[in-house]
């Protein structure tokens, strides 16, 4: 009775640890989301800040190269994992070895072609944005060398999201969250070291370049046969890729695609049609919106493994026991998050910041507007259970509604036009078709 009361504690106790770590990260992200655009008020001019938040929004085009990877990954690695032992540092035993020794080496070398047509893509549209920008008050500006080194180290960065995702499908949320929270603190703070000292566009660099050779340094300490077995040569392993990850892989990249474009791409078209001032305005206000969605879906992310392993072994009372319970947990924290930003924005009006921000009517136009991509980003992942992206082509066509919406009314409505375009493509079209799909697919894929 004593063992199985030990079992018992330690099955509760381990998920919390893993979430303790997933919130902390997101809570992170989201603070230093706040504490970031704090520092950039303080320290940029408004024209400095469009420059700022147009530089992180391009080098988010990692988002398209990547192709959401890393949800297929996990996906894929989270069922053969029913079958596979880890070891302490990375050693993979049994009957699924094989198949996760070739998913690991035809990963790999996918996430290193893409990274390299990220670096001539993504540094080709940033030279042609920036080079007949205006300059800053007169001075010109020299931007090429940060940008091309943000360049090169988010492609880096991309390479260290392929092994967090053979981890954390691998269960082993603990060690990749509690990593990953490390990471983010010190990308975090030397970008605010680097903004307080002057350092202006070279603080963009701080988060990919903790990410990226922090992430490298510490999977070649604590996880080497991880890596040995990553970077082996053996022929044929793109075979597993092709027949396990890429059916799925397409769907989610399109899903990935349609989200950058929803929701990246809107200060870029202000950058390139309303100048600086205004893209940053867009840039820092989309900032703090996206830090509740932020908070709300690491409470999705969390139970992604299990609600996979749950449906493939049919257990469909529990993979609906975890998606809802932590469906309801998202959506209590998104209503403390609407809170936590209502206090921002009082807070930046009394203290003469609210020209840096958006008017308060388009700023509950993206708060809105993050909370149906959360809807469906919740269930998209519920759906990924099933080895399934049944609402891509939902939201392909969202995005280019957006997209095509914002070009057309950005000159005569500037902003305003933006956002109400973002938001009534949300909730006319994306938000009700993909709960119908949702719905239905639920039932089809259980009988």
């Amino acid at each position: 009775m004593q063992s199985g009361g030990r079992v018992k504690l330690r099955s509760i106790i381990g998920p919390w640890s893993a979430i303790h770590w997933m919130m902390g990260h997101r809570l992170w992200q989201g603070l230093a989301g706040v504490i970031t655009a704090l520092l950039v008020v303080h320290f940029l001019s408004a024209d400095e800040q469009g420059w700022y938040f147009t530089f992180v929004s391009l080098a988010a085009l990692y988002s398209i190269f990547e192709m959401g990877l890393s949800l297929a990954v996990i996906q894929r690695v989270a069922k053969l994992c029913l079958g596979v032992r880890w070891g302490a540092h990375g050693e993979v035993a049994g009957e699924n070895r094989g198949q996760v020794l070739a998913l690991m080496q035809s990963g790999l070398r996918v996430y290193g072609i893409l990274a390299l047509v990220f670096i001539v893509c993504c540094w080709t549209v940033g030279w042609w944005m920036f080079y007949d920008a205006p300059p800053l008050s007169g001075v010109p500006l020299a931007w090429q060398l940060p940008w091309s080194a943000l360049v090169l180290l988010t492609a880096l960065s991309m390479i260290t999201l392929f092994f967090w995702a053979i981890l954390e499908g691998a269960g082993q949320l603990l060690t990749v969250y509690r990593l990953r929270l490390y990471l983010a603190v010190g990308g975090s703070v030397a970008g605010w070291i680097i903004l307080s000292a002057g350092g202006f566009l070279w603080a963009t660099l701080a988060i990919p370049c903790v990410s990226a050779l922090g992430g490298l340094a510490w999977l070649y300490r604590q996880q080497k046969k991880l890596l040995i077995s990553a970077t082996a040569y053996h022929p044929g392993v793109l075979r597993e890729w092709n027949q396990t990850v890429w059916p799925l892989q397409w769907r989610v990249g399109i899903y990935w695609i349609s989200i950058f474009f929803m929701s990246q791409l809107a200060t870029p078209i202000l950058f390139f049609s309303q100048g600086a001032l205004i893209a940053g305005q867009m840039g820092l206000s989309l900032t703090i919106a996206h830090m509740i969605g932020i908070l709300a879906q690491a409470w999705i992310a969390r139970g992604v493994p299990q609600m996979t392993q749950a449906a493939t072994t049919l257990d469909w009372h529990r993979l609906d026991a975890i998606f809802y319970r932590n469906f309801r947990y998202s959506l209590l924290t998104f209503g403390a998050g609407i809170v936590s930003v209502v206090i921002l924005y009082w807070a930046a009006v009394t203290w003469g910041y609210e020209a840096r921000l958006l008017p308060w009517q388009a700023m509950v136009g993206l708060v809105l507007f993050v909370f149906f991509y959360h809807l469906h980003n919740a269930w998209a992942a519920q759906l990924r259970s099933f080895h399934k992206e049944p609402l891509a082509g939902i939201f392909l066509l969202g995005a280019a509604l957006i997209v095509l919406g914002s070009v057309l009314v950005v000159e005569r409505y500037s902003v305003a036009g933006i956002v109400l375009t973002m938001l009534l493509v949300q909730a006319v079209w994306i938000v009700p078709a993909s709960w119908w799909v949702w719905r239905r697919c639920n039932q089809q894929l259980r009988r």
